[in-house]
């Protein structure tokens, strides 16, 4: 089974379609005096005639949630809040729709951004550039309520030049006080580097693929790198655990 649709109650049920066309430019798949059926893709939202609203959040997926906030204002959508960034690693609008309905327009960065701390009480997320901003990527934590603590823009060391990193693929908690930034450096190779919040300090710089940090945090799991441009007999990768190096070979 999947989810197919939802039914909201709505006093006033024409006032709200014509809401949905004007401002959503959704017409009524469906539309009599008792229930509009509005088709949004794969999920469908019924409203049906009632007495009272039903206090509902209708969310949308946006790939630029300021310009799509823009276009649904200047239709007619009253707003409750401006497009605002979120420690969970979205950027919101929210707007007020016919009866008792919310509309929330929300961008996400990247799925999947935003990581909890150990210990619960913080979390971490990064603001990615493009090419065209030429700005630096941060990785900012913050505190359940959405305050900024602390801030870095991890820094290439290993790689030349040194350099603030230009893209982040991924982040996480390695430890109750230290995030490490896998960045970009070649299409040979990508850099682990770990912050010491306390100290804004690298603790860990390591070079390779495929990070993976051990379970009690102490060690980090890798692939060396090995140049894109190698002929195949050269291509033998290593795995490297922190400091240890181990060839890996074919049988026979």
């Amino acid at each position: 089974m999947k989810m197919s649709h939802v039914h909201c109650r709505v006093r006033d049920l024409q006032a709200a379609a014509r809401w949905f066309e004007k401002v959503w430019q959704v017409a009524p798949v469906f539309n009599n005096e008792r229930m509009v059926w509005l088709s949004f893709g794969e999920l469908g939202v019924i409203l049906d005639a009632a007495a009272d609203d039903s206090i509902v959040t209708l969310g949308f997926d946006s790939k630029d949630c300021d310009a799509d906030y823009r276009l649904v204002t200047s239709q007619g959508a009253e707003t409750i809040e401006q497009p605002q960034d979120k420690p969970w690693g979205t950027r919101t609008a929210y707007l007020k729709g016919p009866g008792g309905r919310t509309i929330e327009i929300e961008q996400f960065y990247r799925r999947n951004l935003a990581k909890l701390s150990p210990a619960q009480n913080r979390i971490a997320y990064y603001e990615q550039c493009t090419e065209a901003e030429h700005c630096t990527p941060t990785v900012i934590v913050l505190d359940l309520e959405g305050h900024r603590i602390s801030s870095f823009q991890p820094r290439h060391q290993a790689i030349s030049p040194v350099e603030p990193c230009s893209s982040i693929l991924c982040i996480a908690w390695a430890g109750y006080n230290a995030v490490s930034a896998v960045c970009h450096g070649n299409p040979s190779m990508s850099e682990y580097v770990e912050i010491d919040l306390s100290t804004g300090q690298a603790v860990r710089d390591l070079v390779g693929y495929n990070f993976t940090v051990s379970p009690n945090r102490k060690e980090v799991a890798r692939v060396g790198w090995v140049p894109h441009f190698a002929p195949p007999y050269a291509k033998s990768d290593t795995f490297k655990l922190t400091t240890r190096q181990f060839i890996l070979c074919q049988e026979g």
